[in-house]
Protein backbone atom coordinates (compact mmCIF):
# COMPACT_ATOMS: atom_id res chain seq x y z
CA UNK A 1 0.00 0.00 0.00
CA UNK A 2 0.97 3.39 -0.91
CA UNK A 3 0.55 6.43 0.78
CA UNK A 4 -1.81 8.65 -0.85
CA UNK A 5 -2.85 5.71 -3.38
CA UNK A 6 -6.36 4.59 -2.55
CA UNK A 7 -6.84 1.41 -1.44
CA UNK A 8 -8.88 -1.19 -3.93
CA UNK A 9 -10.44 -5.04 -3.42
CA UNK A 10 -9.87 -7.23 -6.32
CA UNK A 11 -13.28 -8.43 -7.60
CA UNK A 12 -13.88 -12.08 -7.35
CA UNK A 13 -16.43 -12.01 -9.74
CA UNK A 14 -19.36 -13.03 -7.37
CA UNK A 15 -22.09 -10.99 -6.42
CA UNK A 16 -23.62 -11.88 -3.04
CA UNK A 17 -27.45 -10.43 -2.81
CA UNK A 18 -29.40 -10.81 0.22
CA UNK A 19 -33.15 -8.74 0.95
CA UNK A 20 -34.46 -8.38 3.91
CA UNK A 21 -38.30 -7.74 4.44
CA UNK A 22 -39.21 -6.26 7.40
CA UNK A 23 -42.22 -4.28 9.54
CA UNK A 24 -41.53 -2.11 12.40
CA UNK A 25 -44.45 -0.51 14.52
CA UNK A 26 -43.74 3.12 15.11
CA UNK A 27 -45.14 2.70 18.84
CA UNK A 28 -43.37 0.01 20.36
CA UNK A 29 -40.38 0.44 17.61
CA UNK A 30 -40.79 -3.41 17.47
CA UNK A 31 -39.26 -4.98 14.50
CA UNK A 32 -40.15 -8.26 12.54
CA UNK A 33 -38.01 -9.14 9.42
CA UNK A 34 -37.38 -12.01 7.31
CA UNK A 35 -33.57 -12.04 5.93
CA UNK A 36 -33.83 -13.91 2.54
CA UNK A 37 -32.40 -14.34 -1.10
CA UNK A 38 -34.80 -13.15 -3.33
CA UNK A 39 -38.86 -11.47 -2.97
CA UNK A 40 -41.23 -12.48 -4.54
CA UNK A 41 -44.85 -13.47 -3.95
CA UNK A 42 -44.81 -16.63 -1.97
CA UNK A 43 -41.46 -14.87 -0.01
CA UNK A 44 -43.83 -12.11 0.75
CA UNK A 45 -47.00 -13.89 1.19
CA UNK A 46 -44.87 -15.73 4.07
CA UNK A 47 -43.72 -12.77 5.65
CA UNK A 48 -47.32 -11.64 5.98
CA UNK A 49 -48.56 -14.81 7.53
CA UNK A 50 -45.71 -15.03 10.47
CA UNK A 51 -46.70 -10.88 10.66
CA UNK A 52 -50.21 -11.87 11.15
CA UNK A 53 -49.40 -14.70 13.27
CA UNK A 54 -47.13 -12.38 15.49
CA UNK A 55 -48.80 -8.91 15.83
CA UNK A 56 -51.99 -9.18 17.47
CA UNK A 57 -55.11 -7.68 15.29
CA UNK A 58 -56.42 -4.66 17.91
CA UNK A 59 -60.42 -4.20 17.64
CA UNK A 60 -61.70 -0.91 16.63
CA UNK A 61 -57.96 -0.14 15.71
CA UNK A 62 -56.40 0.29 11.76
CA UNK A 63 -53.59 -1.53 11.22
CA UNK A 64 -51.47 0.07 8.41
CA UNK A 65 -48.52 -1.56 6.18
CA UNK A 66 -46.77 1.47 4.37
CA UNK A 67 -44.73 0.05 1.46
CA UNK A 68 -43.26 0.86 -1.66
CA UNK A 69 -44.81 -0.50 -5.09
CA UNK A 70 -42.85 -3.49 -5.68
CA UNK A 71 -44.78 -5.85 -7.54
CA UNK A 72 -44.77 -8.65 -4.93
CA UNK A 73 -46.61 -5.74 -2.83
CA UNK A 74 -49.27 -5.64 -5.06
CA UNK A 75 -50.18 -9.31 -6.23
CA UNK A 76 -54.29 -9.71 -6.63
CA UNK A 77 -53.69 -13.18 -4.32
CA UNK A 78 -52.13 -11.51 -1.11
CA UNK A 79 -53.82 -12.41 1.81
CA UNK A 80 -53.81 -9.58 4.15
CA UNK A 81 -55.03 -10.35 7.12
CA UNK A 82 -56.20 -7.59 8.85
CA UNK A 83 -53.52 -5.32 7.41
CA UNK A 84 -54.52 -2.45 5.37
CA UNK A 85 -51.98 -1.61 2.73
CA UNK A 86 -50.80 1.91 1.92
CA UNK A 87 -48.57 2.32 -1.11
CA UNK A 88 -46.18 5.01 -1.28
CA UNK A 89 -46.05 7.51 -4.09
CA UNK A 90 -43.61 6.28 -6.98
CA UNK A 91 -39.70 6.32 -6.26
CA UNK A 92 -39.99 7.93 -2.93
CA UNK A 93 -38.16 6.07 -0.73
CA UNK A 94 -37.68 9.02 1.58
CA UNK A 95 -41.06 9.03 2.98
CA UNK A 96 -40.79 5.67 3.89
CA UNK A 97 -38.77 5.49 6.85
CA UNK A 98 -38.07 1.91 7.33
CA UNK A 99 -35.95 2.25 4.43
CA UNK A 100 -33.56 3.82 7.34
CA UNK A 101 -33.16 1.15 9.07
Amino acid sequence: MQPGKPRSVPYQGDHIRQNVVRAVSPQTGELMSLIVDGVDTDVYQFFLDQLAETVPKVEGQRQLLIMDNASWHKAGRINWHYFEPVYLRGYSPDYNPIKRL
